[in-house]
């Protein structure tokens, strides 16, 4: 079985009609959240960091129809964290725009990956038969994503979804949100204040070209 692999700020949404994919893979998952959601006309997974707009969300979920079951995978050691305590408005806020009755289906994953399979059943681990399929660019991809969510202010839930695959595709890497010379502003003057986490991946996104 095929399944697309989404990575962190991403989404993907799986129709039958159109996919020749099982289902939807992600990895990684630290103090994050993964929601999977299966309406009458498909699903649709997300990897929330707590930063992706709300507007956003709801813009996709447009397309799989009525909502009749919500899935969050996360670490339950991470269940009494500040930003978890965020998660959880933000699903109480998910379900009233997805107008289900049914409360979410909390899954924990120590290993911080999880597969949601496109007929609804939920799969553990990885087996042999199964291939991973990769977004193009995907440090690229990865890049841009750190920095739109790292640049932009805390619990702003302002970041656009990144629609990893859609329509049967892959889409293209996101935009950055802000000017290379604003990033370099604030990862200054966060240096200055003792934070290297901006320069540090101010640097790296330099190397890469992604202001390019």
């Amino acid at each position: 079985m095929k399944f697309v692999e989404i990575t962190q700020d991403g989404a993907a949404l799986l129709q039958g009609k159109v996919d020749d994919y099982a289902g939807i893979f992600t990895s990684d998952v630290d103090t994050c959240v993964v929601r999977a959601f299966y309406g009458a006309e498909g699903l649709v997974v997300i990897h929330d960091t707590g930063q992706l707009s709300i507007v956003s969300i709801e813009s996709l979920l447009r397309n799989i129809g009525q909502i009749s079951a919500c899935h969050i995978a996360h670490q339950e050691k991470y269940a009494g964290s500040p930003q978890y305590s965020e998660h959880q408005q933000r699903t109480k806020e998910l379900q009233e725009i997805c107008k289900t009755n049914e409360a979410p289906n909390y899954l924990n994953i120590p290993s911080g990956q999880v597969y949601f399979r496109l007929d609804g059943h939920l799969q553990s681990g990885f087996s042999a038969t199964d291939f991973i399929i990769t977004p193009p660019d995907v440090r690229v991809r990865d890049m841009i994503n750190i920095i739109n969510n790292l640049f932009s202010p805390r619990n702003s839930q302002s970041i656009p979804l990144d629609i990893q695959f859609k329509d049967g595709n892959f889409q293209p890497p996101p935009r950055l949100l802000l000017s290379k010379e604003k990033i370099r502003y604030r990862a200054n003057k966060e240096l200055n204040r003792g934070d290297k986490d901006y320069m540090d991946n101010y640097r790296i996104a330099e190397s890469m070209g992604i202001f390019a």
